[in-house]
């Protein structure tokens, strides 16, 4: 069945179950259709991203797979001086997320076994050289007292001007490595990621504002959209995210498997969609579908 665009409130979710396209420097509509989904192939890097629409594939309705509701979640966070005004609600916000991810009520919780972790991130360009840093992660967890220890750690600060380092966080997250859980039994205390096949691998995105088309960490000076496309869809991540409604955002909606909210302008129109409940529980729902079709690409079962 193919996904449809879903818009809530003023924000509009586009699940894509596809490749991206290849972009020109035309500029995007800063609001996305509620009638675009796509499949694509890797983006050409510009300054302005741009998407393009074309059909999206039909899934077999029929099809199966083993290790579903298995997933390694990142929840990677914005947490430069512009997010302090609503950086409190916000940790609610997803403090109410975990609350469903851990539901026994009516079907309880899509995830039989779940780890997550949060990080932060900020501008490497402005705070990489600063004492508290540019990104600081956490190891992966399945206590929920621990991963609400790693919300309540997160503090607003630095960044200076907009753009921030996002592609730089999204490439530092993916870059981690995996671990044969198994094999170490030494899993709550790394920051790696289960090996493919035996999770689906899931990142999830809150910011207030654009980035740096290019990034400046060391080892991928001058990567940029493509070069993280590449990354994810090699390591079968498949990032969500909470964005403005800013046009350069279009062309990360188009990642393999990802879903692009984007909210109004600031902290305001972050939370104007995190505090809607119905809008999570509808995360929830594309999660579940996607931990269900990522987890087990490997061992898909023939109907």
């Amino acid at each position: 069945m193919a996904d449809d665009v879903i818009v809530l409130g003023d924000a509009a979710s586009t699940p894509a179950n596809s490749d991206l396209v290849d972009v020109s420097a035309a500029p995007a509509e800063s609001t996305p259709s509620a009638e675009a989904s796509a499949e694509a192939t890797a983006p050409a890097e510009t300054s302005a991203p741009v998407a393009e629409d074309i059909p999206v594939q039909e899934d077999n309705p029929n099809k199966k797979y083993a290790n579903s509701g298995v997933a390694d979640i990142v929840f990677l966070v914005d947490v430069t001086g512009s997010m302090k005004p609503c950086i409190d609600a916000l940790r609610d916000n997803i403090n109410k997320f975990i609350d469903m991810l851990t539901s026994t009520e009516g079907n309880g919780s899509p995830f039989t076994d779940w780890r997550a972790q949060v990080v932060e991130y900020r501008d490497f360009l402005a705070d990489g050289s600063s004492t508290y840093g540019w990104l600081n992660d956490n190891v992966f967890t399945r206590d929920v007292t621990t991963l609400r220890n790693q919300l309540s750690s997160l503090t607003a600060r630095g960044g200076g001007d907009n753009p921030e380092s996002l592609l730089d966080a999204m490439m530092t997250v993916a870059a981690t490595g995996s671990v044969d859980l198994q094999a170490t039994g030494d899993e709550e205390n790394s920051n790696k990621w289960r090996v493919p096949g035996s999770a689906a691998r899931i990142v999830i995105v809150f910011t207030d504002a654009t980035y740096h088309p290019t990034m400046s960490i060391p080892g991928y000076e001058g990567a940029g959209v493509r070069d993280l496309y590449n990354i994810y869809n090699q390591e079968h991540i498949k990032p969500y995210f909470f964005v403005p409604a800013d046009a350069s955002y279009a062309i990360l909606g188009r990642f393999k498997g990802a879903i692009l909210t984007q909210c109004g302008e600031g902290c305001d129109g972050l939370l104007s969609v995190t505090n809607d409940q119905a809008q999570f529980q509808k995360l929830l729902e594309q999660l579940a579908k996607g931990v269900s079709q990522s987890a087990s690409t490997q061992v898909r079962i023939a109907l």
